[in-house]
């Protein structure tokens, strides 16, 4: 490209950038890399840049030819990287997601709140711009429980119909996730003003709950067209099994309390029966057996609710017996029946190796019992299909009526977030180690003033210091180090930059703790990044 920005010559892979721009060889480049020309002509050395070409990213070099006043640019396709680092990152997103509503789960009591909750969180994981939860009522129609984006105060005023063609009613009729491409060319359903008013064009919507007794639906939009991926569906129908499962244990738990009330002002009620006559007596026995089966019933249910929590779930006698398990770890951790199971320990039953594996969890479970209290740990175990997966185990002691003290233990199955942990530190490290690498002083501060991060040479040259002595310090803390007029001129400095958000690049001059008697910074925004070279 010349001076002025015209194009010289193109090979075969540069014509479809060029036809991204509209342009042909012997016309002009976009504005914007005119500028990056005559700056790189000026200053005699080349320039990295990044080019967005619709979908397509790709990094690029321009390099200065000042004799012949023109320049050449080189560039590569990198739209897979950009592409596998923003699916790694949204992956990421809803795994936390997730993790904070299993959190919310735990520590909150209150329906409501976990619904709205849920709510926030399962369109932060999805990167919408709207997320409903919808109950369905007795009638078939929908009640609006929680929701993000929407109006204010529209919790349970809002009353969807589930016998008109609604996308609610039709995803509870067909029993499966419903996605809507566009809502203009939409034929299955029919859409709301609410909707419309909102601008919504695309969503998904799953249901909540069991097939045969759903609780509701959760619903997910966006004002743009958008194409949801197997991924984004199967984190709504993780995040929908998951609420699922808080309710049912909510709603347990609020129908244990009832009946254990109940029992106590029966107990109560008999015992002064016992005292007015004999008659009573039968009454009694015949109120007995109705609690008796209520009681059968309910560890029916609490059986059935065990199966249905999609981790390993199982609880041990005080000398380490299975009493109980859910389907999940039969077939997931040991692959056998659950008769093979109960009242046996561990290492009868666990088919993996290390045999010093099986005694070692054991005796940990022992140990438990033996002192109370609760406690977790991570172990890696061969599953029955031959895979190894880590599991975090949350284990509980529990008393029953008799003083006996049990085990329960809750295994989640960490090996994908262990995973992403693991490609995480390796690329902060990857960064560390090439900051410090660079031999020109680096180093980030926020508009705090703090210094966040810097590198060896920033650290040594600079601040005469160790990087670990320079990173969670302040400016001031170091002002002794810096002549009070380089102070001042980096206060106003600052001040601009925060209100024109304009790259600034100084040459002041100062004695510092090495040879380096000048430096030049360019600064700019979100955080004050200076480079000094």
């Amino acid at each position: 490209m010349g001076k002025e920005g015209t194009v010289l010559y193109i090979n075969k892979a540069a014509g479809e950038l060029l036809e991204y721009w509209g342009i042909k060889e012997g016309e002009k480049v976009p504005q914007s890399l005119r500028h990056s020309i005559k700056r790189v002509l000026s200053r005699n050395e080349p320039k990295n840049l990044e080019i967005q070409a619709g979908e397509t990213t790709y990094t690029a070099v321009v390099y200065p030819f000042p004799e012949g006043d023109y320049v050449d640019l080189q560039g590569v396709d990198i739209s897979f990287r950009a592409f596998a680092e923003e699916k790694l990152r949204k992956k990421e997103r809803q795994y936390l997601s997730l993790s904070s509503l299993g959190r919310i789960s735990i520590t909150c009591k209150d329906v409501q709140t976990i619904l709205e909750e849920s709510a926030l969180l399962i369109a932060q994981g999805l990167d919408a711009d709207f997320s409903r939860i919808l109950e369905l009522m007795p009638d078939g129609n929908f009640i609006l429980r929680a929701g993000y984006g929407w109006e204010n105060d529209l919790k349970g005023n809002i009353i969807i119909t589930g016998k008109e063609k609604s996308q609610a009613g039709y995803t509870l009729f067909s029993r499966k996730p419903v996605v809507l491409k566009d809502i203009e060319t939409e034929t299955r359903f029919e859409f709301t003003e609410f909707l419309r008013r909102h601008g919504v064009v695309s969503g998904v919507t799953v249901l909540i709950g069991a097939i045969n007794k759903p609780f509701g639906i959760i619903e997910v939009y966006n004002t743009g067209k958008r194409e949801f991926t197997v991924n984004d569906i199967d984190f709504l129908n993780s995040a929908a099994f998951l609420l699922s499962g808080i309710i049912e244990r909510l709603q347990a738990e609020e129908e244990l309390t009832i009946h254990q009330h109940e029992l106590e002002k029966l107990v109560e009620r008999r015992t002064l029966e016992y005292t007015e006559a004999t008659e009573s007596l039968s009454r009694e026995i015949a109120e007995r057996n109705k609690i008796e089966k209520i009681l059968r019933n309910n560890l029916k249910f609490l059986e059935t609710l065990l199966n249905t929590i999609h981790v390993p779930v199982y609880y041990k006698d005080n000398e380490g017996r299975y009493l109980g398990c859910n389907n999940i770890l039969t077939k997931q951790v040991f692959g056998r029946e659950k008769e093979e199971i109960i009242g046996k320990i561990f290492p009868e039953v666990y088919a993996g190796s290390p045999a010093e594996l099986s005694l070692e969890i054991h005796e940990s479970d022992l140990e438990l019992l033996q002192k109370g209290g609760s406690d977790n740990y991570e172990k890696e175990l061969m599953c029955a299909d031959g895979t190894k997966r880590n599991f975090l185990v949350n284990r509980e002691i529990f008393s029953d009526d008799e003083g006996t003290r049990n085990l329960v233990a809750v295994m989640l199955d960490v090996t994908e977030l262990r995973k992403i942990e693991n490609k995480l530190k390796n690329n902060v490290h990857f960064l560390e180690t090439l900051l410090d690498n660079i031999p020109s002083p680096v180093f980030q501060r926020d508009l705090n003033e703090t210094y966040v991060n810097c590198n060896k040479s920033f650290a040594r040259q600079i601040m005469g210091l160790p990087k670990e002595g320079v990173i969670g310090g302040s400016f001031v803390e170091f002002q002794k180090r810096v002549p009070k007029e380089l102070s001042e001129i980096y206060h106003k400095h600052d001040r601009k930059l925060i209100e024109t958000g304009e790259v600034i690049i100084t040459k002041p001059r100062w004695s510092v703790p090495t040879a380096c008697k000048e430096i030049s910074f360019s600064t700019k925004l979100p955080t004050r990044t200076v480079l000094g070279k």
